[in-house]
């Protein structure tokens, strides 16, 4: 899980109204020195007034229970032939980082206005999209707001993918402001190249789930131009009755016509816990994207525990111990220099958790020192019976890790699992046929399900899982099928799980099919 998508928040604003969106990249501690290019003042800014360019879907949610799906496993087709291995055993699950199960409760959805947002690509293949919504009602939004944005290509088809970013702000109250940052990496476009993407479509999920994080008082702050980009530097205090062992400086950057034109995230842990009343100093730096700015708005926030060990409450509703246990798992450090682990976990229970569920990852070097960062994932199924299992796969970015730490640091790991008290938000569907074959571009596993259920789903998550031939898990991945028109109670749809790498070991494998209801 990523900046605060992938569990660790990304809470962003302007100065005291204005907000910004964000991405985990860390800030350093310079102090500026070159001469302001913008205001100075710590007076309110005014409201951009940039005319609203995106209309807000409102989906609603009606829970409903989960009915018994079908996982499907079967032999490796290497360049052809018959699948071998059984079908329809209940068995693992895969999951990717990249997918975060939401409980979308859309209660706030329609409470928002989108004001400006831009994307571009940068010279890495990376795309960020970033904009700034206001809150159009008399009611104050104190819940995590997801942004997800659909991509298309040049010929209108939509690429796979979950991308999204939660709204910045930890409480936006009517009138106020909050800008977001969706950033996605080259990897998570697979075989889509980065450039033949030329449209995007925004949606807001209300997730029901509090901020971990406050908001402090700015108390002055001023922007200045170095060699290295354009800095954000000023003093906040904490006006709380509460203590802070970290704050994140959310920076945003406009243009003379008020619209968000870049926006960034700064995390610093304290070395000394902020006590009510106290001040310490912040900076927030843009190496790039900042000749057109004609003013800025930062907002700093607190958190009460390091990134490492905070655990809010609905994320931590109880220990998986003695409930789950972890029967296999494997890691490695990818080309762009993520971190990758994969595993699996069974209830040996007699318990049925149809709740999200969290796999935490403490990383630690040669040395034994325990490596900053925030490194989790959900596990994949979601009902998980006695008995059964489920895979997961936490993928760090470098982004990810604290200043200082890299995947190459890490030594070993310890796993853990928490319970939450949120409703997975997809349900598991009825796997008719699947076959693996090994082709030019990587192993594929495609097949066909049926939706046994009395909704109509929006989106299929596909979730494959490889095995050796000793059983353990060598690689999950999981494919997203953004539908032209939804699957209706008792439809068929046909697959395709993708392995791009990883997969010369695999023995045999699982797939199993989730869908997303219109109605949630």
């Amino acid at each position: 899980m990523n900046r605060r998508a992938l569990i660790v928040v990304v809470l962003v604003g302007l100065l005291v109204l204005l907000v910004l969106g964000c991405s985990f990249s860390l800030g350093g501690s310079k102090a500026p020195t070159d001469t302001p290019i913008m205001p100075t003042s710590t007076s309110t800014p005014a409201l951009p007034t940039a005319t609203p360019t995106e209309l807000l879907l409102t989906p609603t949610v009606v829970p409903s229970p989960a009915p018994t799906g079908a996982a499907e496993t079967g032999g490796i087709e290497r360049g052809g032939g018959a699948p071998s291995g059984a079908q329809g055993k209940e068995g693992p699950s895969a999951s990717t980082g990249t997918i975060k199960k939401r409980s979308e409760a859309a209660s706030a959805v329609d409470k928002f206005t989108f004001l400006s947002h831009t994307g571009w690509v940068d010279e890495k293949g990376n795309i960020s999209i970033v904009g700034e919504v206001r809150n159009d009602s008399d009611q104050t939004v104190n819940t995590m707001v997801a942004v997800q944005a659909l991509l298309s290509d040049s010929e209108g088809n939509v690429i796979q993918g979950d991308f999204a970013a939660y709204l910045d702000r930890p409480v936006i109250t009517p009138g106020q402001t909050s800008s977001f940052w969706v950033y996605i990496t080259a990897e998570e476009l697979g075989d889509t190249d980065p450039q033949s993407i030329v449209d995007y479509e925004l949606k807001l999920w209300d997730t029901g789930r509090p901020s971990p994080d406050v908001e402090l008082e700015v108390v002055q702050s001023e922007a200045t131009v170095e060699d290295d980009g354009l800095y954000i530097s000023g003093t906040v205090r904490n006006q709380t009755n509460q203590e802070f062992a970290a704050i994140a400086v959310y920076s945003t950057l406009y243009d003379a016509d008020g619209n968000v034109i870049n926006v960034t995230l700064d995390y610093r842990e304290l070395d000394v816990p902020l006590s009510p009343g106290e001040e310490t100093e912040f900076v927030g730096w843009f190496p790039e994207r900042y000749e057109d700015a004609e003013r800025y708005g930062v907002i700093v926030t607190g958190f009460a525990e390091p990134e490492a060990e905070r655990r809010s409450a609905e994320d931590a509703l109880r220990s998986g111990e003695g409930l789950f246990e972890f029967v296999s798992t494997r890691s490695w450090t990818e080309e762009d220099g993520a971190l990758s682990i994969v595993g699996e976990v069974r209830n040996v229970s007699g318990e049925t958790f149809d709740r999200l569920i969290i796999v935490e990852a403490v990383l630690f070097d040669e040395n034994g020192e325990v490596i900053k960062g925030d490194f989790s994932a959900y596990l994949d199924r979601p009902v998980i019976r006695p008995g059964e299992v489920s895979s997961f796969w936490i993928y760090a970015r470098p982004d990810d890790f604290a200043a200082g730490w890299s995947a190459e640091d890490v030594a070993r790991y310890e796993l853990a699992l928490w319970v939450t008290e949120e409703q997975s938000p997809d349900i598991e569907l009825q796997v008719l046929e699947s076959r693996a074959t090994e082709e030019r571009d990587g192993l594929h596993i495609r097949g066909r399900v049926r939706n046994q259920t009395n909704e109509s789903m929006d989106t299929l998550a596909v979730y494959s899982t490889l095995y050796d031939a000793d059983g353990n898990v060598v690689n999950v991945t999981v494919d997203t099928v953004q539908l032209d028109r939804p699957l209706k109670p008792g439809q068929e749809a046909e697959f395709d799980g993708w392995f791009p790498e990883r997969y010369e070991e695999a023995d045999h494998y699982l797939v199993v099919v989730t869908g997303y209801p219109s109605s949630r």
